[in-house]
């Protein structure tokens, strides 16, 4: 757990920072008796990350059913299972991975993808392990990772509907 410190001498961390350190510690630290569920080469955690206009985008669907939306700039949708379509999504987009850890290489760097790019990360016990593609042969199911990029953007799909409803009841 990070220390805490009276509010007046913590200062706020911004978007980047923030979407820095949610990013790291899930692809670095390793959840509590991991081993105890998962076999060394499952999945414990999926991320698809975009490289878009002006950042980055990161989202995650975990074995526990968490599931999350991060923006570099700040920003995004935590807690996402809460909502039934984006859990339906998320754990088909989970469950499709499974499929495609052959075709990915095993990593421990992390770098972001770049712009028109998506960077995919398996995470398992045993190693992290990473596949990035260009969005239009993705896209265009000219890749092999193309049905693990559509159930991505099947889950996508539903968190910004889910935000853009958020935000009409914020207006209002």
């Amino acid at each position: 757990m990070w220390p805490f410190k009276k509010k007046t001498d913590q200062p706020k961390p911004s978007g980047k920072d923030m979407y820095s350190d949610l990013r790291n510690m899930v692809l670095t630290a390793k959840p509590p008796g991991l081993e105890s569920v998962v076999q060394p080469g499952e999945p414990y955690g999926i991320l698809m990350e975009m490289g878009v206009q002006g950042g980055s985008a990161t989202m995650l669907s975990m074995r526990d059913g968490s599931m999350s939306l991060y923006f570099s700039g700040g920003g995004g949708l935590l807690r996402a299972q809460a909502y039934p379509n984006i859990r339906e999504a998320g754990a088909q987009f989970f469950s499709a991975a499974q499929q495609f850890t052959h075709l990915m290489t095993p990593t421990t760097s992390y770098p972001l993808p770049g712009p028109h790019r998506v960077r995919f990360y398996i995470l398992t016990p045993a190693a992290a392990l990473t596949y990035e593609a260009n969005i239009e042969d993705l896209g265009y199911n000219r890749d092999p990772m193309s049905p693990l990029f559509h159930a991505g953007d099947r889950m996508l799909t539903q968190m910004r509907l889910i935000s853009q409803e958020l935000d009409k009841k914020q207006s209002r």
